[in-house]
């Protein structure tokens, strides 16, 4: 298989415009809430070389070919194997004999997703073959940096985004057997009341405030959606704006009112190919 064409960057969702007097024109394509571009979804061009002893054979090949390359599903080049293409072949296949039978070209075309994402999530870890190579400056086990234990009141979370794109990570809490003294009474973070257990996040102008949360709390900022550990919503609890994490280095404000644990999973994004020798991990390194 040989790409014929595989784009950079992905073309933009540009919106201009032009008045009759003045030079230029207004780019308003960054002008919505998330304050950046958006993207529209990448095309590759594939060719696929196939040989046979004999036309017959070759028309064989060619067919379970495009049984294969039809439908949805992912796309993984040799040349960039740490990125993940979600696509589905979207064009007519091209077949075209050559040496009497024995060769034959199928030409391909694939709309993909815009942003590529890595083969793994912070929550899980690396695994044995996610094809991160090995001297690539990034541990194996990322619990130190992506799990998180929360005291009672305001935290400040230094947040790594291991890619060169936004993501929307799942935010976990996990409240504990860590003992706080609440009106007098000595209780842990898993047995105050739905009253007393409250959290707020903060993320530069925009912050997500639950309150009265019965049991532990998932905030999926991808999803758009609060619930609790077993899927139930929290829609009703929550009241802010939903946010995403740009590339680099964040700050996050938790407040918490009692101890917990807080887990930050995601799949890292990239709008071309990663780049894991060169990680900002902060003071404490990776």
């Amino acid at each position: 298989m040989k790409t014929r064409s595989r784009r950079l960057i992905p073309e933009a969702k540009s919106c201009f415009y032009t008045a009759p007097l003045m030079d230029g024109s207004y780019d308003f394509s960054a002008a919505n809430n998330a304050g950046r571009e958006f993207y529209n979804d990448r095309v590759f061009e594939l060719d696929i070389q196939m040989t046979a002893s004999r036309l017959d054979e070759l028309e064989r090949k060619c067919a379970r070919a495009a049984s294969w390359l039809t439908g949805s599903g992912e796309l993984v080049f040799d040349s960039m194997p740490l990125a993940v293409w979600t696509g589905r072949f979207v064009s007519e296949l091209s077949f075209t004999p050559e040496r009497h039978g024995k060769k034959a070209v199928i030409s391909a075309v694939f709309q993909a997703r815009p942003i590529g994402r890595a083969s793994f999530t912070t929550g899980s870890g690396i695994r044995l073959g996610d094809g991160v190579p090995l001297d690539s400056d990034i541990p194996l086990d990322m619990s130190a940096y992506f799990e998180k234990r929360l005291a009672h009141g305001e935290n400040e979370i230094d947040f790594v985004n291991l890619g060169d794109f936004y993501v929307r990570p799942v935010l976990r809490f996990c409240f504990g057997d860590t003992k706080i003294t609440l009106a007098e009474q000595t209780v842990t973070g898993a047995e105050i009341t739905a009253a007393q257990r409250n959290i707020t996040i903060t993320c530069g102008d925009s912050k997500i405030m639950l309150e009265g949360i019965a049991a532990d709390a998932v905030v999926d900022l991808e999803k758009y959606v609060v619930t609790d550990g077993s899927g139930n919503s929290f829609m009703n609890k929550m009241q802010g704006r939903f946010f995403e994490l740009p590339p680099g280095r964040s700050t996050l404000s938790v407040y918490v009112s009692a101890p917990c644990t807080l887990v930050i999973d995601y799949a890292p994004q990239t709008i071309y190919d990663f780049d894991f020798s060169s990680i900002d991990w902060g003071e404490t390194g990776a």
